[in-house]
């Protein structure tokens, strides 16, 4: 009984490690940049993605020249529904924006 019970223990607690890896390599990526704003990198593209509406238009209209397409969608969720802005740009151009958003949003 004692020995089906430290089985059932380890397994769980190697399970939990393997997620809490997953779940930190995930988000290894993102980096925040306002309040509910956050951009994140893959091989070609950088995605922004932003709830907050005032932000976004100040991103948008700032850097409209460097922007390759964007995306309002609404989500719902259990405080009601809500906006959210989806901003691709090339990977090399996000980084004007990275350093603009640190001292300006």
């Amino acid at each position: 009984m004692k020995k089906n019970i430290l089985i059932i223990a380890l397994l769980i607690a190697a399970l939990t490690g393997a997620f809490t890896l997953k779940a930190n390599a995930q988000d290894s990526t993102r980096i925040l940049l306002a309040d509910e704003t956050t951009i994140t990198y893959t091989k070609t593209v950088a995605k922004i993605e932003c709830c907050n509406e005032s932000i976004a238009k100040v991103i948008l209209q700032k850097w409209e020249q460097l922007i390759t397409r964007y995306n309002c969608t609404r989500k719902k969720d259990r405080n009601g529904v809500y906006k959210q802005y989806n901003i691709y740009l090339n990977k090399d151009d996000a980084q004007y924006i990275v350093k603009w958003a640190k001292t300006n949003l």
